[in-house]
């Protein structure tokens, strides 16, 4: 998976973001765990500019173990 910005952003909302993605990564997958940091960012920072600009590219969930 690839995460990406299509602007330039703010170093600290962009810093806020990606702490609140990896924090949900391995529980939610990268399609909800991006999801849920752009919502935390926005309340914290609600110009879109600051948080709208990322996407995902990739499978949005996370298989499970095939063990």
């Amino acid at each position: 998976n690839t995460i990406m910005s299509l602007w330039n952003v703010d170093d600290e909302a962009t810093m806020y973001l990606m702490g609140i993605f990896y924090s949900n990564l391995a529980e939610r997958g990268p399609g909800e765990a991006l999801r849920r940091a752009m919502l935390n960012t926005r309340r914290r920072y609600p110009e879109p500019s600051k948080w709208a600009a990322f996407l995902t590219f990739g499978n949005p969930v996370v298989a499970p173990d095939s063990h």
